[in-house]
């Protein structure tokens, strides 16, 4: 029996391989331009990686996005700066991301503290790789790169 007959089957349908080669990735949707080298673009691809990779649904996730960058929540150091309280409201709030907001707000100040203290605050360059390690330590989320 083919994979197509048995999601069939299983009452499932099978994607629209046209469909989705032509539908936007996470980063061009969020307006992120991986390929252009910058650093703000790799630090914002990482930030919504932490969003995304929640427990979370895509439109909060985007959502709360989004406020992060209305508020020029940016860099690391922006954020460090403002703070768990502002993380939480108005940050999370506008987004929608309430249930976890808290552990997130954790989370990502967490993780900027250390692109800061080890990585120079930088995602970029050499230590682009590095950086995106974060998520897989032990120590740090369990969140990755890819939508949810």
């Amino acid at each position: 029996m083919s994979g197509v007959e048995l999601a069939k089957i299983a009452g499932s349908s099978v994607p629209d391989l046209g469909r989705l080669e032509c539908s936007l990735l996470y980063s061009e949707e969020l307006g992120i331009d991986l390929s252009a080298g910058r650093e703000g673009d790799y630090f914002r691809w990482f930030l919504a990686s932490l969003l995304f990779g929640g427990h979370i649904g895509e439109t909060i996730a985007r959502r709360t996005y989004h406020a992060f960058i209305r508020h020029r929540l940016t860099t690391p150091r922006r954020i460090l700066a403002v703070g768990w309280d502002f993380l939480v409201n108005p940050v999370m709030r506008e987004g929608g991301y309430v249930r976890y907001d808290f552990s997130k707000s954790d989370q990502i100040l967490r993780d900027c503290q250390k692109l800061v203290d080890e990585y120079e605050g930088n995602c970029g360059g050499s230590t682009r790789r590095r950086a995106m390690r974060l998520t897989s330590r032990p120590d740090c989320s369990r969140s990755t790169a890819s939508g949810p």
